[in-house]
């Protein structure tokens, strides 16, 4: 379990190509950082990118966010 406080950031590095992330929210919402791209995942969301990318999972809320990272090699 990745915990979160309100305002902080966690970096993610490139993984290689072969690499997929699988991210689910339990609590709070992730902005989700993918190169370029910001995408908002939400409680009981998933989103699967590939880890090959620059990465920034942020919470920008007022609640801690609890998600579940796994990453397929």
């Amino acid at each position: 379990m990745v915990i979160i406080e309100p305002g902080g950031t966690v970096n993610g590095e490139p993984r290689g190509s072969s690499a997929n992330e699988y991210i689910t929210v339990f609590d709070g919402t992730l902005t989700l950082v993918l190169g370029d791209e910001r995408v908002v995942v939400k409680k009981d969301e998933s989103i699967k990118f590939n880890g090959n990318l620059f990465h920034k999972y942020l919470n920008e809320h007022d609640s801690t966010l609890r998600l579940n990272m796994i990453i397929h090699y």
